[in-house]
């Protein structure tokens, strides 16, 4: 499940996405703040919190609190290595972009950059989601509720200029209009400089999820 949300679900994305905008000038450069947003998404708001929640219920957490190490330690463990599977999802997906006829983006290491705030961000809210879940079945209810709202009214799958007034100003609670807007900029766009506001909305909504997850954080499913 975590590998699927984590390299196939973005690429169905990517492979969608090539079909209804084929006949585009620049084939996908225009979505690939979206499409990125997509890939980071599933893999830490989805896949992040399927792993932890699963092994969890397993009892792997339990046997991990006999090691002689801080419960933050193991846990930052766990998110540095979930971010280095959603960069490799990431470069995978803009490979195959490239493939597809895309251009490079214009601003390669910002882009990476611009991705690696994105990511953070999404797994702050997804150890927010492992937290609450007690089973692997609440992982994906839960990832939903926040998958499905961004994708339709947060900036991801439709576009702010397409929504209505208020949904507009519901999307600038969702982090995936900072990361779209971010990440487009390093594709097409200025670069970072032209998109602090989102990069700073980025790291407040990343560090507020990791404190959150970090103190609701349990060793059992039943503590």
């Amino acid at each position: 499940m975590a590998l699927f949300y984590g390299y196939l679900f973005p690429l169905i994305f990517l492979v969608a996405f090539a079909v209804l905008y084929r006949y585009e000038k620049v084939p996908l450069a225009r979505h690939m703040g979206e499409l990125l947003t997509v890939c980071a998404l599933g893999g830490a708001c989805l896949g992040f919190p399927t792993i932890i929640v699963s092994e969890r219920e397993r009892g792997v957490w339990r046997r991990y609190r006999l090691v002689p190490l801080a419960s933050g330690i193991l846990v930052a463990s766990s998110v540095a290595g979930r971010y280095c599977l959603i960069v490799s999802a990431g470069f995978l997906q803009l490979a195959l972009a490239l493939a597809l006829g895309m251009p490079m983006p214009a601003h390669p290491l910002q882009l990476f950059v611009a991705f690696s705030f994105v990511a953070f961000a999404l797994l702050g809210l997804g150890l927010v989601i492992a937290m609450l879940a007690d089973t692997v079945p609440a992982v994906q209810a839960l990832g939903q509720c926040i998958f499905l709202p961004m994708l339709i009214i947060g900036g991801v799958a439709v576009p702010l200029s397409s929504l209505p007034p208020w949904a507009q100003h519901v999307a600038a609670f969702f982090p995936g209009r900072y990361a779209v807007e971010a990440i487009q900029a390093c594709v097409n766009g200025l670069g970072l400089a032209s998109v602090r506001f989102s990069l700073q909305s980025l790291v407040l909504i990343g560090a507020a999820g990791c404190v959150a997850g970090a103190r609701m954080f349990r060793w059992d499913t039943q503590q």
